[in-house]
């Protein structure tokens, strides 16, 4: 080869290298793969507000107990803001699109959700599916309309309290053990995330820890798992492989996006044979942080008191909270 030739080819290779992020070329992160992660949630958890945007899929092919092939295809889109719900912020809005296909028959449904202080909002925007599956003379009445659900007085203030705190604290301290669950760490260069240059970290389950965890979690909870049960879960988790990639704000060292990908191989069914597999991914970006979220309270909302026909708060007949056109029984929990 040529010097030009040969020049061109290395200038090529080295173009293609750095654009992709290729960790030869990427910056050297300033602290060993797992304290970088653990560095980013914490950081992330201390910021006081963020936009987020992310995808949720699930796919399952298997067989029903007659033996009929059953195919599942389920998508979510998420696009939402927070700004510390129940820590003294604001609370947060999102936006959910949902499409499954269980076999030939497709669902779909839009929604957004706010929060503002004790009081939550629902909007669904719509709801098609089979007719035979959906009822949609009942359901059109709560369609295309606000609901506004408040949270009973000492519901709020459980969240709101400082049990709640320890309660997020909880939660963010098992984000930062989550990195022990993981069998390797590795840096994969950088990559750029919402206009933010950012580490890249790709990491793989380890499932044998991972089982130990769900195990105990269902004893702790009192739960008895008989040896069929333990043996199902362990068949679950010994075909199953799980990896988890990290993105982190070379700038700020905070978590700007997390993507979890999940497979099952072998799902075994109650008679012992197999039943099917199923993949997962999660992916999710972070952006806008510390901005503050301004929540507006739906205009001519229609309150629902939910959690009265539970029996908490005060409780309201649940005629004068559903439309008219939605039927209720005769008796409800509420009218006790």
């Amino acid at each position: 080869m040529n010097s030009p030739r040969r020049a061109l080819t290395v200038a090529l290779i080295a173009a293609l290298a750095l654009s992709s992020g290729c960790a030869w070329f990427a910056p050297k992160p300033p602290k060993e793969a797992k304290d970088m992660v653990q560095t980013a949630l914490t950081n992330f958890f201390t910021q006081s507000s963020h936009s987020h945007t992310g995808t949720f899929e699930l796919n399952m092919l298997g067989k029903d107990t007659t033996g009929k092939a059953q195919n599942v295809t389920l998508r979510m889109s998420l696009t939402g803001s927070e700004n510390k719900p129940f820590q003294g912020g604001t609370g947060f809005t999102e936006n959910i699109g949902i499409n499954a296909k269980v076999d030939q028959d497709t669902y779909a449904t839009n929604l957004e959700i706010r929060n503002k202080e004790n009081n939550f909002f629902v909007n669904i925007a719509n709801l098609t599916g089979p007719e035979s599956q959906i009822p949609k003379d009942q359901v059109s009445a709560l369609l295309a309309k606000w609901w506004k659900i408040p949270l009973p007085g000492d519901v709020y203030a459980k969240l709101a309290d400082q049990g709640a705190q320890s309660y997020m604290s909880q939660i963010q301290n098992n984000w930062l053990a989550a990195s022990n669950y993981l069998k390797r760490l590795d840096y994969d260069g950088t990559d750029t995330i919402n206009g933010l240059k950012s580490y890249h970290y790709t990491g793989e389950v380890d499932v044998g820890k991972l089982q130990a965890f769900f195990e105990g979690f269902f004893k702790s909870q009192g739960a008895e798992m008989t040896s069929d049960d333990l043996k199902s879960l362990q068949e679950i988790f010994n075909s199953s492989k799980a990896t988890v990639d990290f993105w982190i704000s070379m700038d700020t060292l905070v978590l700007d996006r997390v993507k979890i990908t999940a497979r099952i191989d072998k799902i075994t069914g109650d008679d012992g044979k197999t039943a099917g597999k199923a993949d997962a991914t999660f992916d999710l970006s972070y952006s806008d942080f510390g901005k503050p979220v301004v929540i507006e309270e739906p205009a001519g909302s229609t309150e629902f008191n939910l959690f009265g026909l539970f029996g908490d708060g005060d409780e309201v007949p649940l005629e004068e909270s559903v439309p008219a056109p939605v039927k209720t029984p005769a008796k409800t929990p509420a009218k006790k």
